[in-house]
């Protein structure tokens, strides 16, 4: 399959409407949900309350409102138009005040350093031109940058590499983690920085799952200075029983070794000088 041009992708983007409340954080399934709200919950770790922060990339504005109702001062901005609808009615039934514009991550409407931070969970994987995203992130935030893309030394990644879903038992679900698995150590012995899964069942969209040591490099590619990185949720597919021991990882995030496992990774990134 070839890859959409820059153009198509971000032109299949503007119209996409992910759904992600109800998909993702509102999820029937115990795993999707913890997944993402622990991906979340990062960073709300990481910002204090009082910031002025951007959210870039917000899709259905969960994270934005999670952020508002933190105590921070928030604008989340995304490509979709559809995502934006959803963000400002999701953010007036919360009761929360945040300001939401459409805007390609590429080219933010934003003055130089008006953010304290900025934040983009699962956005930077998308984007045609990655380390001109990144640029942009660290352009617009005076203190720091948080990122958070997909990586594929997970079990569930290797699901989801595989064909499946990593939240529900299907007939592939006998073969996918091995055959994701596959499809990693190739990428690996072939030294390419992940595997592309597609998105929303197209494969010509850029989705990429990267090794987390690629991920920082290309964000340090965007004027970014990588100080730290976490894993981001430890996902055991088909198991929901298992979610306490994944718990019991998520103490472990920043840990050397630990921290390339996760279901994604976060990194906490310094702005560079041009």
């Amino acid at each position: 399959m070839t890859l959409a041009d820059a153009d198509t992708n971000k032109a299949i983007y503007t119209s996409l409407h992910d759904e992600i409340i109800s998909k993702r954080f509102e999820a029937e399934y115990s795993i999707r949900r913890y997944a993402h709200r622990g991906q979340y919950g990062i960073f709300l770790e990481l910002i204090p309350p009082g910031s002025t922060v951007l959210d870039a990339g917000c899709g259905e504005g969960v994270l934005s409102v999670m952020l508002a109702k933190h105590g921070c001062k928030v604008t989340g901005t995304d490509i979709s138009e559809p995502n934006i609808v959803s963000a400002k009615a999701y953010a007036q039934a919360q009761g929360v005040e945040v300001e939401f514009l459409l805007a390609d991550v590429e080219r933010m409407p934003a003055a130089d350093k008006s953010f304290d931070y900025v934040v983009s969970s699962h956005v930077l994987e998308h984007v045609p031109d990655f380390a001109q995203g990144a640029a942009e992130l660290s352009r617009i935030a005076r203190k720091q940058v948080f990122i958070a893309i997909p990586t594929c030394l997970s079990l569930g990644a290797c699901a989801l590499l595989g064909g499946d879903k990593y939240w529900t038992l299907s007939r592939k679900s006998i073969y996918a983690v091995p055959y994701g698995l596959l499809r990693v150590l190739w990428a690996l012995i072939t030294n390419q920085e992940g595997v592309n899964e597609g998105y929303e069942g197209r494969m010509e969209l850029i989705h990429i799952w990267r090794f987390p040591w690629k991920g920082k490099k290309r964000i340090e590619q965007g004027k970014l200075k990588v100080v730290a990185y976490a894993g981001s949720a430890y996902v055991f597919p088909y198991l929901p029983f298992l979610i306490p021991i994944s718990r019991i990882f998520d103490r472990m995030k920043w840990w050397r070794v630990i921290r390339n496992f996760g279901h994604g990774t976060t990194y906490v990134c310094v702005p560079q000088a041009s």
